[in-house]
């Protein structure tokens, strides 16, 4: 018979380890002994990475271990700190089996790409040619700054999120989100903007500073050009203001049905006046309206003009005389 004690103690070992081993003969009749190290290695493991292509979306991205036998406690490094990295970008990371029982590692790269970003970016109202400059407001789903550009500086310059109206005409309007190390570019989105002419920017387009300063020669009842037609009438016709323009572009009375028309060319570009067409029977009475007019047709001659037909409704004959006119004011 013997007695064996491991590191003093009769109880077998299990876990890994070394352990000093005495074995003592306990025989009445005999005596002997020895002595040994008793070695337990720790057992291999199988550890396996996964989760290893991730998006950025501002939270931390840890991989996802798994070992064999399960649930063993491990040590995860990310570029060889234990902090599970937030930023798009790529990353080292070394497992490490810290149970004293098992050995075992792996080793991956951890990549975090970039997130998808989208614009949103309103329709642009249709602005008159002076008005003060606008805070434009698209938003990209990042909360990065959006930037602009303009497709005509001529009508509209664009700095920062402020669009400068220079002049009438259309430009487009693009914004862009050009992303950063965590997001991608955004697609970009763009919105046409339409600058109407008024009569002042008509005025600037003919009179220089000091005739713009007098309004005996640039105002919308000023007749610069001697020809009867003051400037307000030219805005109106789209004709120019310094030349005598004779009767090219005016309105043009007829009869149709038996009574009076009248066919002029209305702008459809501009907002700052309005054609009325008028009726009389003594030149001292005009009247206008659906009871005393009507209109005939209003067929686009290209995208700023209509040509534009209307008609008394009371017929000519008899000894009372019928008069039609256009009468363009501002409002």
């Amino acid at each position: 018979a013997v007695t064996k004690l491991y590191n003093g103690g009769a109880t077998v070992p299990s876990n890994a380890g070394s352990y000093a081993v005495t074995a003592s003969i306990s025989d009445g009749n005999h005596t002997g002994s020895a002595s040994g190290t008793l070695v337990i290695n720790p057992a291999a493991a199988t550890v396996t990475l996964s989760g290893l292509a991730q998006t950025f979306d501002g939270s931390p991205h840890a991989v996802t271990v798994t070992t064999s036998p399960a649930a063993l406690a491990v040590t995860t490094l990310y570029n060889g700190s234990a902090t599970a990295p937030s930023n798009a970008g790529s990353y080292s990371v070394t497992i490490t089996i810290s149970d004293s029982n098992h050995t075992g590692s792996a080793a991956g790269t951890l990549v975090v790409a970039q997130a998808a970003q989208t614009i949103t970016f309103g329709t642009l109202a249709t602005q008159l040619a002076g008005t003060a400059p606008l805070t434009l407001t698209a938003t990209a789903s990042s909360g990065l700054t959006v930037t602009y550009t303009t497709s005509n500086p001529a009508v509209a310059t664009a700095s920062g999120s402020t669009l400068t109206i220079v002049g009438p005409g259309t430009a487009t309007i693009t914004a862009l989100q050009l992303g950063n190390a965590n997001y991608l570019a955004a697609a970009t989105v763009a919105q046409t903007l339409t600058v109407q002419p008024t009569f002042a920017s008509f005025a600037g387009a003919f009179f220089t500073p000091t005739q713009l300063a007098n309004p005996t020669v640039s105002g919308p009842t000023a007749n610069p050009a001697g020809d009867g037609l003051p400037n307000l009438l030219k805005y109106a016709f789209n004709l120019d203001p310094t030349q005598s323009n004779a009767t090219a572009g005016l309105p043009g009375a007829g009869t149709a049905n038996g009574s009076l028309t009248l066919t002029f060319i209305q702008r459809t570009d501009i907002s700052d006046i309005t054609y009325l067409v008028e009726v009389s029977g003594d030149l001292l009475t005009w009247s206008s309206g659906p009871s005393f007019t009507r209109q005939v047709s209003a067929t686009p001659i290209d995208a700023q003009r209509n040509r534009v037909t209307v008609q008394d409704l009371i017929p000519l004959g008899g000894t009372t005389p019928r008069f039609i006119r256009l009468r363009v004011t501002q409002p």
